[in-house]
């Protein structure tokens, strides 16, 4: 069969049928017989979404990555090196792709220089920071200029000046839904301070919080530890603005200590430090650990646990895990909770086998709920990406008497397999999620599908609509978190038909679980793309507004408002990079968000899940030059942001009374004698009409200036304009960060951001240009002598 493919052309036929069979001599023949570059490209593709078996996959790449090596450098084109380049990074190879950085940065040729910098792009969005750590280890001496692009340091910076620059987030919204809740119900007043922290996610509009300060000082406890972390989500990306602007919740710089703002503000540290191993930031959460002042206050510990955590995720750095461990064995079970999630975070996909059996013996000794369970997702996150790797210890935690160890086993099969659609994986899934006697297993379980299916969308529909309506309460509210976390941005009419009849369910958390999920499907629509949106909109504040609904519910329709409109309604929840790789600290943020259902300020962690849904032009300098521009050949309406609330009307202002003149009364009369009115045109009645009857007009194609929001949906029309100044260097990548080719290199440009030559940006929208201060002015006693009054 696989002969008769190759003899009737039918080359990648064959292929997958050679695959299927994993029979990698075939592989190599069809390859040698057909001799096609673009053959062993398509081979790199399905191997990483297709082939469920990790060791069978990584065969495969071995093999693709041998023939791109062995091909001839004068012959290899972009594309050549692109593909190498993913390859050796599914590969986890760091020397062999130090080697390839640096040949391509030591080249003589420009295009090759720029490639090497869209690359370090490429592995900076994967968020892997184990392998960056030793990749910048094998770097060469030609790449090392490459190495603030790969800490990710510089994507974040450029990230950030976007979401504060192109801030559409409509403050109204929250100040509307603070009016409708009651302020007594402390679970509300939190649940509008996280709404409006995901709102304005990494924007740095703090407008709600600098004019609600009163209201926001009325919480108290842990509602205050997580008001002042909703800071960090809200400066996460901008480092020193949030140190300013957290400085005055540190210990020693209030004049009235407050524990629980202390802890908040360390934990916003972390959050706006996540995953940057920033060793200032880690020795300062060190510190307010091991001071013996705050030993004995659990708010301040328990922050700084989680923002050590943040900060050093996924480095493995085994003295941080000593010292966690020995908070952890304080047998404390607030700040133990915070430890172990903190041990978890450290050594996302790097614990071994030592520790795990330690901090197993510990979990049946404990007591204490809370630490068993985030024991649990510790060993959750300590899988990420193992897949068969991880199957003994799963199994094993699978097989636990104790309910809470299951729950953390559940999430692991997610994250071990995450975006690998694997069967092995969904059909262990399936089953607990109808047999097991917990429902917080069952529910972990179903949580977990949608995990492993983030890269197949279309298949989740498929997977979970009987599990939507299954008679177990846990049950459908998983469901509606998986097709919330799979299908996150993708406005899937699909998953929202699933979706609708859980909105109206009799169980209020399922209602609030459908809520959620609604938003991050929904995220970034417009009403021209989905009607339904508005219809979530208007659902969200008359919900919030009900004086005898449940709390839960509320609350899932407080978060759905911050998610719908997440980062200044220009981010989106998103697990995949744009090379396809899974993005490590979005997983972990996600996994850690849907723990909320536990411990609140959790919430928080869904910034680490959000990205900017953008196309952002960088030259060679990493500038972003307001030169380039681009289209977009969809009606403008499909894409454009919801217009803003009208301000709410004082009604405390009295209406002026109308004033009936004598002639009016006379001209009625007159007018009731003789049957009709005297005809006066009304000119400015007239214009109104018109205007209202005038449609709002909506172009075919819309040019749009660098940087710009670019939604999944409307990638398929982008086009590059052919007489711009700047070239994509590759024409297929259409979001993200895209490195151009300058023809005009010795012309003038001004930048958006950048290097600080670049021009100042424009005054925003509705706002006059402050005016320039007038000259000095030098007083001289001979000039101004007629100035001087005479006495």
């Amino acid at each position: 069969l696989v002969e008769k493919s190759v003899s009737e052309g039918e080359h990648r036929y064959a292929l997958g049928i050679a695959l299927e069979t994993r029979d990698l001599s075939k592989v190599n023949s069809i390859l040698d017989q057909t001799g096609q570059k673009e053959l062993v490209h398509y081979l790199s593709d399905i191997s990483v979404d297709s082939i469920s078996s990790k060791r069978f996959r990584t065969e495969v790449l071995e093999l693709v990555a041998t023939r791109l090596a062995k091909a001839d450098a004068a012959g290899r084109g972009l594309q050549d090196y692109i593909r190498l380049g993913e390859v050796h990074t599914a590969l986890g190879r760091s020397r062999e792709l130090g080697e390839l950085l640096g040949e391509l940065s030591k080249s003589s040729e420009e295009k090759h220089q720029l490639l090497a910098l869209q690359l370090a792009f490429d592995i900076a969005a994967n968020e892997n920071e184990g392998f960056v750590t030793k990749l910048r280890a094998d770097l060469p001496a030609a790449a090392k200029s490459l190495e603030p692009v790969l800490t990710g340091s510089k994507t974040q910076e450029i990230a950030a000046a976007f979401l504060s620059g192109a801030n559409k987030a409509d403050v109204q919204v929250v100040r509307d839904l603070k009016s409708a809740v009651d302020s007594k119900n402390s679970t509300s007043h939190g649940a509008v301070v996280l709404a409006n922290a995901l709102m304005q996610a990494g924007t740095m509009s703090d407008t709600f919080i600098i004019e609600n300060q009163d209201w926001i000082a009325k919480s108290t406890h842990w509602s205050r530890f997580s008001a002042t972390a909703s800071l960090g989500v809200i400066y996460r990306g901008h480092p020193r603005a949030a140190k300013e602007k957290l400085r005055p919740y540190l210990h020693g710089s209030m004049a009235t200590p407050n524990f629980p703002t202390h802890g908040g503000a360390l934990y916003g540290l972390g959050l706006v430090y996540a995953t940057t191993k920033d060793e200032e930031t880690i020795e300062m959460l060190r510190n307010a650990i091991k001071d013996p002042s705050h030993n004995a206050n659990e708010s301040i510990v328990h922050g700084a646990c989680l923002g050590l955590g943040l900060v050093a995720l996924g480095s493995g750095d085994a003295g941080l895990f000593e010292e966690l461990k020995n908070i952890l064995f304080t047998d404390n079970a607030v700040i133990g909770e915070a430890a172990a999630l903190a041990i978890g975070l450290v050594m996302v996909g790097a614990m071994d086998e030592a520790a795990v059996a330690e901090l197993l013996d510990y979990a049946h000794e404990t007591q204490h709920e809370k630490i068993i369970r985030s024991i649990a997702l510790a060993f959750a996150m300590s899988v990420l990406g193992k897949e068969e790797a991880a199957d003994v210890l799963l199994e094993q935690l699978g097989r636990e008497k104790d309910a809470l160890l299951r729950y953390g086993a559940m999430l692991g099969w997610g994250l071990a397999y995450v975006g690998t659609a694997s069967q092995h994986a969904l059909r262990h899934l399936l089953h607990v999620a109808v047999s097991d006697v917990s429902d917080d297993v069952r529910k972990a379980a179903v949580i977990a599908i949608g995990f492993v299916l983030c890269k197949e969308p279309s298949q989740i529909v498929k997977v979970l609509p009987l599990l939507s309506q299954s008679f177990n309460p846990h049950v459908r509210y998983g469901a509606a978190l998986a097709i919330g976390i799979a299908c996150a941005g993708s406005v899937s009419s699909e998953a929202l038909t699933i979706l609708e009849p859980l909105l109206t369910d009799a169980t209020d958390f399922v209602r609030q679980g459908a809520y959620i999920a609604t938003a991050m499907v929904l995220q970034q629509a417009s009403e021209a793309l989905e009607p339904r949106v508005a219809k979530l909109r208007t659902q969200m504040k008359e919900l919030v507004g009900k004086k005898h609904e449940d709390t839960l519910c509320r609350l899932g329709a407080l978060l759905a408002a911050g998610i719908v409109d997440a980062g200044g309604r220009n981010s989106v929840i998103s697990l995949i990079s744009q090379s396809g790789h899974i993005k490590v600290g979005a997983c972990v943020g996600l996994v850690l968000f849907t723990h909320f259902w536990y411990w609140l300020p959790l919430v928080h962690c869904l910034s680490l899940a959000l990205a900017p849904s953008a196309l952002i032009g960088v030259d060679r300098h990493i500038r972003v030059p307001r030169g380039f521009s681009f289209k977009s050949a969809a009606r403008a309406s499909l894409f454009e942001y919801p217009a803003p609330l009208p301000p709410k009307e004082n009604k405390d202002k009295e209406t002026a009374k109308t004033v009936a003149l004598s002639t009016t009364g006379k001209a009625a009369a007159r007018a009731k004698r003789t049957g009709k009115m005297e005809e006066e045109p009304k000119k400015e009645e007239k214009k109104e009409e018109e205007k209202k009857e005038e449609k709002k007009e909506d172009p075919p194609f819309t040019t749009l200036k660098n940087p710009a929001r670019v939604l999944e949906r409307q990638i398929r029309y982008v086009q590059w304009l052919d007489d711009n100044r700047y070239r994509p260097l590759l024409r297929n990548r259409k979001r993200g960060i895209v490195v151009l080719e300058d023809s005009k290199p010795n012309e003038r440009e001004e930048y958006f951001f950048g290097e600080a030559k670049q021009s100042t940006s424009a005054p925003r929208a509705g706002m006059e240009e402050e005016p320039q201060p007038p000259p000095e002015f030098v007083f001289d006693e001979n000039e101004h002598a007629h100035l001087i009054p005479k006495n």
